[in-house]
């Protein structure tokens, strides 16, 4: 009995320690014990090499971008020689001569078609459309610039920006002085200085006259020193003298600060104008931009109109016929793709170009707009799409250039030949089936997507 006493003390609680729980702040009730991070480690045996490492298996990388390929062989192509834009090479691959479209690249190129023109050799379509532009231009090459304004238009993705570059590149080729600008936003986007000029009361933009007199002189400096002045020409610290070659007067002009720009061009334009030694052909793209509220703004903060900016003041004088050349041509060009500079009411009404948005007796129209617009500028409209013949080039090229059917121009281009991006995957049928093309130009395009004539009978 007495043996049980000290284990019954050790399994009840005395009586103070009763009362001490009872004013006890935490709880005594017993717990159930935590389990020690050791309850549940496992006893981790060393790992036992047996011998060397085994090697990792390589695999070879494909590589599938389009930079990341040889670039394609189009040696065989036509090149766009002025010689080579005759009815016979219509809806045929061409591909710019290499010179020349280095030459074109100092201007720069629209923004659309830059990246696909670089990689790999500069490959366009002879068109139809391109036979009548270059006609045109040739008609007007002995001329007054009055009678050859034109302005091409027509839907987004039909190719307005190609044809101008192949207008570009058929003037430098044939021996015109040219100026071209495939980003004409840029002059109304606010992205240069502008001063106000009291005298002329517009504002001079001398950064954007730098850049146009630079370009000018890089392309054509040898045509240029051919072209003498026929009296002094005075500017800020110089004086050209006459019977110096008009390059003479450029350099000395981009010597002086940027201000001195703006009087150079206007000499040099006034030189131009006058001359009869060289056709003359203003190229402008995104010419619609020159026709709507830029972004420049004046000291109280009013937007500025475009035409009271310098650089857009000059072409639209050239354009409207106020400012004639004795010999040459202003070919221009709009940019749908620009959402932010769409054609204006103005241009829309004046230049009578179909109607995407309501108009009525009350739609504000800016009259010196509509004026430019309105006074005599020849339209040539590409229409939307292509001939059979002319998407079986475009869609050879897309082959040849590995591109896939997620590129940006070439879905662009199934847009422009009313063609649906998922008919990619049998092109050969889609053409047979909407064309009649005939054996010689399904073999053409066949061959290098790599697809057995069994695709054409399914």
């Amino acid at each position: 009995m007495s043996g049980l006493l000290p284990s019954l003390g050790r399994a009840l609680p005395s009586a103070s320690s009763s009362r001490a729980a009872a004013f006890s702040t935490s709880a005594l009730v017993a717990a159930a014990p935590k389990m020690g991070a050791k309850s549940f480690a496992k006893k981790k045996s060393p790992s036992k090499r047996q011998g060397p490492s085994p090697r990792v298996k390589v695999h070879r990388l494909k590589l599938t971008s389009n930079l990341a390929r040889p670039a394609p062989d189009m040696s065989d192509l036509v090149q766009l020689f002025p010689e080579s834009i005759i009815a016979e090479n219509t809806a045929k691959l061409s591909v710019i001569p290499r010179k020349t479209f280095d030459v074109i690249q100092t201007f720069g190129l629209p923004a659309k078609v830059d990246k696909d023109l670089t990689l790999g050799a500069p490959a366009t379509v002879i068109r139809q459309a391109t036979l009548d532009i270059v006609k045109a231009l040739e008609n007007g090459k002995d001329g007054d610039s009055k009678e050859a304004r034109y302005m091409i238009t027509g839907e987004r993705g039909a190719g307005k920006s190609m044809l101008l570059l192949q207008a570009v590149s058929y003037a430098l080729e044939s021996g015109w002085i040219v100026f071209y600008q495939p980003r004409a936003s840029k002059w109304v986007n606010s992205s240069s200085q502008f001063a106000y000029n009291e005298e002329k009361m517009m504002f001079d933009q001398p950064e954007a006259a730098t850049d146009m007199l630079q370009k000018l002189l890089s392309v054509n400096r040898k045509t240029l020193s051919k072209v003498k002045l026929t009296e002094d020409v005075v500017l800020s610290d110089a004086t050209v003298k006459k019977g110096e070659g008009l390059d003479k007067l450029i350099d000395h002009g981009l010597k002086e600060d940027s201000d001195t720009a703006v009087a150079t061009l206007d000499a040099v334009l006034n030189v131009l104008s006058t001359q009869t030694q060289f056709p003359v052909l203003f190229a402008i793209d995104e010419v619609q931009s020159l026709f709507c509220t830029s972004k420049y703004r004046r000291p109280d903060f009013k937007l500025l109109e475009a035409y009271n900016l310098g650089m857009p003041r000059v072409i639209l004088d050239l354009l409207s016929g106020a400012r004639e050349m004795k010999r040459g041509a202003v070919l221009t060009a709009t940019a749908l793709s620009q959402t932010d500079v769409l054609p204006s009411d103005s241009l829309i009404k004046g230049l009578g170009l179909p109607i995407r948005r309501t108009m009525h007796a009350y739609t504000p129209i800016d009259e010196t707009y509509y004026n430019y617009a309105n006074s005599g500028i020849k339209r040539i409209d590409v229409p939307f799409g292509m001939s059979g013949h002319e998407a079986v080039a475009m869609f050879e090229l897309f082959a040849r250039k590995g591109w896939t059917s997620n590129s940006e121009y070439q879905v662009s281009s199934f847009i422009a030949f009313h063609i649906s991006p998922v008919m990619l995957s049998s092109p050969v049928m889609l053409m047979c089936s909407d064309y009649d093309l005939g054996s010689e130009a399904i073999r053409r395009i066949e061959a290098p997507l790599g697809l057995a004539s069994e695709h054409l009978h399914r």
